[in-house]
């Protein structure tokens, strides 16, 4: 019994730093495992129709545009103080989501820059609005009386809805972005491309 406590004894530290190796090789392969499925798996790849749309299942998105934003707009959007890491620069998806759910997200969102990377949408650096890689969108006011628009038996399904919304990038202020994507996982197994390359 003596040798075993010693054998924990002795590699008590190796162990302890044997876990945060095993937490960041388990963190890094799940990325890149998602990130290879989505580039080869069996998956439908789609891109914009001729009207600009992205057909998502039952959603669809148009990208409207992706552009630098300069330090005033930046400021509007993120809040005053928000300040980029050196060697960066901002970039503003804007676009529409067409749908009839109650409960409209689009996800996945990230951008393929020119120096080869990909880029989610939502950096901590821009402000507590833009923390995950969904688009965020502006929904209509609710109505004054709930009452009036709410569903009944007899109901039709209601008419899809554009709403506006936007998104925010983060990269390398000497790339540029190439590619759109939108790996939205209630949207599996559809993948949705767009190039915006200048």
């Amino acid at each position: 019994m003596t040798s075993r406590r010693g054998w924990w004894r002795r590699n008590a530290v190796a162990l302890a730093a044997l876990l945060p190796v095993v937490a960041a090789a388990v963190w890094v392969s799940s990325a890149d495992a998602r990130d290879r499925y989505l580039d080869h798996a069996n998956h439908q790849q789609v891109g914009p129709g001729a009207d600009g749309w992205i057909v998502l299942g039952d959603s669809s998105f148009r990208l409207d545009e992706l552009a630098p934003l300069d330090a005033a707009d930046l400021t509007a959007i993120a809040g005053p103080g928000t300040a980029l890491p050196a060697g960066t620069m901002a970039w503003q998806l804007t676009g529409t989501l067409r749908t009839s759910t109650q409960t409209p997200t689009l996800c996945g969102l990230s951008v393929q820059a020119s120096d080869g990377r990909r880029y989610s949408a939502g950096p901590r650096d821009l402000g507590d609005g833009y923390l995950n890689d969904c688009l965020r969108i502006d929904l209509p006011p609710a109505p004054a009386d709930p009452a009036a628009t709410a569903p009944t038996a007899s109901s039709e399904p209601s008419a899809p809805a554009d709403l506006p919304g936007t998104a925010l990038f983060l990269i390398p202020a000497d790339a540029t972005p190439q590619q759109l994507r939108i790996a939205d996982r209630y949207q599996a197994p559809t993948l949705g491309l767009a190039d915006v390359g200048r």
